[in-house]
C-alpha cells in the first residue's frame, strides 16, 4: 500500500468491516502509534473512526513508544563499550 492517509485507511477498514457485516458504531477503542495519518486531530484515521462512534477512544500505543527505546537502547548498548560483567 503505496498510500496511506487517514482517509484511505478510513475507507479501507469500513469497507472490510462491511464484508463482514460489521460496522464501526460499535467500536469501542482505537491504539495506533501514533503517526499523523492515524492521530491527526481533523484528517487522521483515529477522528474520522470516532465521527462514526462517539465511544471509539483513541489511545497511542504505549507499546509501539516502549519498543523504540528499547530498539534506541539496544543500539547504544551495542556502540558502547560497557563491560558485560564477564
Amino acid at each position: 500500500m503505496e498510500n496511506t492517509t487517514g482517509e484511505l485507511l478510513y475507507d479501507l477498514i469500513k469497507s472490510s468491516l462491511k464484508e463482514f457485516n460489521m460496522s464501526l458504531s460499535n467500536q469501542v477503542g482505537q491504539f495506533y502509534d501514533g503517526a499523523s495519518n492515524m492521530s491527526g486531530e481533523f484528517n487522521g484515521l483515529a477522528s474520522r473512526i470516532k465521527a462514526d462512534s462517539a465511544t471509539a477512544v483513541y489511545v497511542n500505543c504505549y507499546a509501539h513508544r516502549l519498543n523504540l527505546a528499547i530498539q534506541d537502547l539496544a543500539k547504544i548498548l551495542l556502540k558502547s563499550e560497557i563491560p558485560s560483567g564477564k
